[in-house]
């Protein structure tokens, strides 16, 4: 008796002894992951490995009774998990369904290996899908690049998402500007701003090339005694820097014709004259021409007599002024402007009052109006006083 109870003591000790041990043996199966992380667009196919260790585990096959599963947190359709029918440990994800969305989207996939309707080892994955390009033709270099004339500067163009078959078309706005040919080539011809564009089926990209230099008009036609501002316009960063600082040096061809200060034009006789312009930028020197003609002035020459040091004021020339206006130009006096005065034979000034209150002086370059608006100059306030010493005609063109 007290031996099979002994050996029943014994059965019972072994049973409760191998329990704990099963579990443990349960417990030491690990499951990971690589990589543990990606990073994927819309289209992409992308792998993870999963590795199983624990007992009864070879490589590369699965125990029996062990199978491997996954779940996804947060998916709402952006991918789709497989497992590989051949490798069971292989498992392919596919970025969908983010065509619809621009946000970022952060997808868990978890990978479980179970036994006995029983999770023994899990391991997760973060999946982040950011949206796909949309199509798109991207230039390089980007934004407004300057070159010379007879400089060169070459383009490219990508299709996005890639595409080796794509033809890139190219294009030029202004020819007489600059050109490109067919690799993106693109050559300056004369001063001024061009768009290029490159094209592939309906994927446009452009981008501005400004051709450094200056532009005169071709030809202009001024009155004999005339003060004219002849425009120039600047294509350059440099270029535009430096006229807009009057570093501009101007010549004629012929004084008695045309005299150039600063870019006015002083038209002498009739005649004709060449005016060059050349402006100096970042070490290069830009120049053109305009042909000036001058034609004898049908206007009568307006005169008035003053003492010296006396003050001429301009209302008292104004009605003649408004008089020669409409009889040259056929419409009624608006303003005056580029008046000047040679130095030795007296000052024009604004807002003379006396010697002690002067005003201010006469600016070549403003317009000094007949019915004054709010902040205009007013004829009526111009006034001119000649030199103590001065005697003699003093011509104010």
């Amino acid at each position: 008796m007290k031996r099979r109870v002994l050996a029943a003591f014994l059965t019972l000790a072994l049973l409760v002894s191998l329990v704990p041990a099963a579990f443990a043996a349960e417990g030491k199966y690990t499951l990971t992951i690589l990589p543990p992380t990606l990073e994927m667009k819309g289209g992409d196919v992308k792998e993870i490995q999963v590795t199983l260790t624990g007992p009864d585990v070879l490589e590369g096959e699965l125990p029996a009774g062990i199978r491997l599963d996954h779940t996804e947190a947060n998916n709402n359709g952006i991918v789709e998990v497989r497992q590989d029918t051949e490798n069971l440990f292989l498992f392919h994800i596919e970025a969908v369904g983010t065509a619809e969305t621009t946000e970022i989207e952060v997808v868990t996939v978890t990978i479980q290996a179970w036994k006995d309707n029983n999770v023994i080892a899990s391991a997760t994955c973060s999946v982040t899908v950011i949206p796909t390009d949309p199509p798109g033709l991207n230039l390089t270099p980007a934004g407004t690049q300057e070159i010379d004339a007879g400089g060169t500067i070459q383009y490219s163009a990508t299709v996005s998402p890639p595409d080796e078959t794509a033809v890139i078309a190219w294009n030029s706005s202004d020819t007489s500007v600059a050109t490109v040919d067919t690799n993106g080539l693109v050559t300056g011809i004369a001063p001024g701003e061009t768009t290029i564009t490159a094209s592939s089926g309906s994927l446009v990209a452009s981008g501005t090339v400004v051709v450094r230099g200056i532009i005169l008009p071709e030809t202009y036609t001024a009155r004999e005694r005339e003060n004219v501002n002849l425009p120039i316009k600047a294509y350059g960063e440099a270029v535009e820097l430096a006229v807009d600082r009057n570093n501009v040096q101007w010549s004629s061809s012929n004084d008695a014709v045309v005299r150039v200060v600063s870019g006015y034009l002083y038209p002498v006789a009739a005649g004709t004259a060449t005016v060059t312009a050349t402006v100096s930028a970042g070490g290069r020197s830009y120049t053109d021409t305009c042909e000036i003609t001058v034609e004898r002035s049908t206007a009568d020459v307006i005169t008035a007599s003053v003492g010296a040091s006396e003050p001429l004021a301009f209302s008292g020339l104004r009605s003649r002024l408004q008089s020669q206006c409409f009889s040259v130009l056929g419409a009624s006096l608006s303003y005056v402007s580029g008046l000047s005065v040679p130095t030795d034979q007296g000052t024009l000034y604004y807002g003379y009052r006396s010697e002690g209150d002067t005003g201010l002086g006469i600016g070549t370059g403003e317009r000094y109006y007949v019915s004054p608006g709010l902040s205009q100059n007013g004829l009526d306030d111009v006034y001119f006083v000649p030199k103590p010493d001065f005697s003699g005609a003093a011509e104010i063109p």
